[in-house]
């Protein structure tokens, strides 16, 4: 007797936990939150005052022509100084495999922007992971940067059409068949958008000084009766860009060998 009311009770306590054990084994893997994390800072020594805010942004920048979607949000008051640590979390049903996905941060001092990453950090498909480590920039530094270039006469590299007239060793003409290769960089949020000559594009790009980096590059899937073996150089040369300059209304992007990929000519944006 004894023993059949042990294995009853035991019975029982197995028919108690069984449920909640299958349910735990059968929850849906999406259920669950996605995380982003990462390391902010910046390499300035500035004290931040109490009313500054953190802000790092996971966003769906994938979408042609179309302002970045955002996924998931970190906002830290009063952060204090860096290293900022921070965590994302965002719905894993909104990701799809073939878009891109980026990280980028802020501080703000009351309404005043003062540091912000001068690129996306690609996270989560494309082969990149969940952690980001982000350099931010002296916002008020870069747009005296830009007012410096423009009161010299100079045309500035940002928020300037550029049409390619030279990629490689050839001639850009264009015709009615064939538009020229262009590129508008936008300063607002570091992103890219253009045109191959047949497909539109856009991306993402980071600037220091005289170097200057492009994410990778989505476009549309277009097919041309002409212009698409220099569609394909133009992409090919705006991957392999190292450095840039600017005579008078004209840019050049040159690889790390020094060798010239683009030649541009400013024109009126689009």
């Amino acid at each position: 007797m004894k023993t059949w009311v042990k294995t009853g009770m035991l019975f029982g306590a197995m028919l108690l936990v069984s449920p909640q054990v299958a349910l735990a084994q059968n929850a849906p893997a999406d259920e669950a939150a996605g995380v982003v994390t990462g390391v902010a800072t910046y390499r300035e020594r500035i004290a931040m005052p109490k009313d500054a805010v953190f802000e790092a942004t996971l966003a769906d920048v994938s979408k042609m022509d179309a302002a970045a979607e955002t996924l998931g949000t970190a906002v830290m008051e009063n952060p204090g100084n860096p290293p900022y640590h921070f965590s994302i979390t965002y719905d894993p049903r909104r990701i799809v495999e073939n878009q891109a996905y980026a990280v980028r941060a802020t501080i703000k001092i009351g309404d005043e922007l003062a540091f912000t990453s001068d690129t996306t950090y690609p996270v989560i498909t494309r082969g990149n992971g969940k952690e980001v480590n982000i350099l931010l920039k002296n916002a008020a530094r870069q747009k005296t940067a830009t007012e410096t270039g423009n009161a010299h006469g100079k045309v500035p590299l940002e928020n300037t059409t550029w049409k390619a007239t030279r990629v490689n060793d050839k001639d850009v003409v264009a015709n009615e068949n064939r538009r020229a290769p262009y590129i508008l960089l936008q300063s607002a949020d570091h992103r890219v958008a253009g045109s191959g000559g047949c497909n539109r594009i856009t991306g993402t790009y980071m600037v220091e000084k005289q170097t200057i980096h492009f994410g990778p590059m989505a476009s549309t899937m277009m097919a041309c009766p002409s212009g698409m073996d220099i569609e394909k150089d133009f992409l090919q040369a705006l991957d392999q860009a190292h450095t840039w300059k600017i005579q008078g209304n004209e840019l050049e992007f040159y690889g790390e060998d020094g060798g010239l990929l683009v030649r541009f000519e400013a024109s009126e944006t689009k």
